[in-house]
C-alpha cells in the first residue's frame, strides 16, 4: 500500500519547464546603462558574447544597453561641451513654460 503512495505525485505539484537563464550581465548592463552609459556599452558587449556562448536569455536586454549606454554618452558629450550658457537654459524654459 505504501509503494501505491510512492509512486502518485502530489496534486499540487507544478511541472518544472527548464528555460535558458537569463543572463545576469545583460540585467546589469541594462540597469547601469541609464546612468552610467559606459558601463552600459561594455556590459552589453560581454553579455552578446556569452549569449551566444551559452544560449542564455537577454539578448534584446544586451542590444538596449549598447543602445541607452551609447545614446546617454552622446548626450553627455553634447552638453558638456556645447557653448550653452545660462540664458540659453532660460530661454528653453521659458519656452517649454
Amino acid at each position: 500500500m505504501s509503494d501505491v503512495s510512492r509512486s502518485i505525485p502530489p496534486t499540487d505539484a507544478v511541472p518544472r519547464i527548464d528555460e535558458p537563464r537569463w543572463n545576469v550581465l545583460a540585467i546589469v548592463g541594462f540597469v547601469l546603462s541609464f546612468g552610467i552609459g559606459i558601463a552600459g556599452v561594455v556590459l552589453g558587449i560581454i553579455a552578446l558574447g556569452r549569449i551566444s556562448k551559452t544560449g542564455e536569455r537577454g539578448g534584446g536586454l544586451a542590444i538596449a544597453s549598447i543602445v541607452v549606454g551609447a545614446l546617454v554618452i552622446v548626450g553627455t558629450f553634447t552638453f558638456k561641451f556645447s557653448d550653452w550658457d545660462d540664458s540659453t537654459f532660460t530661454l528653453l524654459g521659458n519656452l517649454l513654460y
